[in-house]
């Protein structure tokens, strides 16, 4: 079985992309989907993070305030820093465990992974897909989406790499700069493409 990951700058299609994966019948593990987990109310993680920020972070239910959460690491480096320092490895070891789970007569799964050239080499992931949009199209989604100013809309891009050290480390580019319908096709044409060329190794 193939571990592909998959990344793309923020506003680029990822959830369209591991959504019409999905629906294919390939089986997606999301960082994004694991870090909330992670973080629910009473977790070690959300203990943690309460402790640091402060109990103004969270709901009197326990859940955290995930807006104002990434009002503060997108706009202070230390502090974003610091997040990423308590996830990352707890999102990595469930990731890992979620691999491990997996039948290994699929031939491959996905692992959605926003910041994986910013963590690469990555030692789950064997090929990487990248998802791509021109920066004014991921900031026009990205304002319409979140309801953010354009102006916070681009800082939260200028917190990952570029897109130049993200197709450095891609086997395949999927270009996402047209119609959900046209990304969708070429997704469903990628996936057919790599089983037949999975299904032509393993003979």
């Amino acid at each position: 079985m193939k571990v592909i990951g998959l990344t793309g700058g923020i506003g680029s299609g990822k959830t369209l992309t591991t959504d019409t994966l999905a629906n294919l019948g390939v089986t997606v593990i999301d960082a994004d989907a694991i870090a909330k987990t992670l973080t629910h109310a009473d977790t070690p993680c959300a203990q943690a993070i309460i402790e640091h920020f402060g109990p103004t972070i969270a709901k009197p239910n326990g859940e955290l305030y995930r807006d104002q959460l990434a009002h503060i690491v997108f706009n202070d480096p230390e502090q974003r820093a610091w997040l990423e320092q308590l996830l990352h490895p707890a999102i990595r070891k469930a990731m890992a465990l979620a691999i491990d789970q997996l039948e290994n007569s699929i031939p491959y799964c996905i692992c959605s992974i926003p910041l994986l050239a910013e963590n690469w080499p990555h030692p789950l992931v064997d090929e990487v897909v990248v998802v791509e949009a021109d920066a004014e199209t991921r900031l026009m989604r990205i304002c319409q989406r979140d309801r953010l100013s354009p102006e916070a809309a681009q800082l939260r891009m200028s917190t990952q790499a570029s897109s130049l050290s993200r197709r450095a480390i891609a086997n395949h580019i999927i270009e996402n700069n047209d119609s959900m319908q046209a990304l969708q096709a070429a997704i469903t044409k990628w996936h057919y493409e790599k089983l037949n060329q999975l299904n032509h190794n393993f003979k």
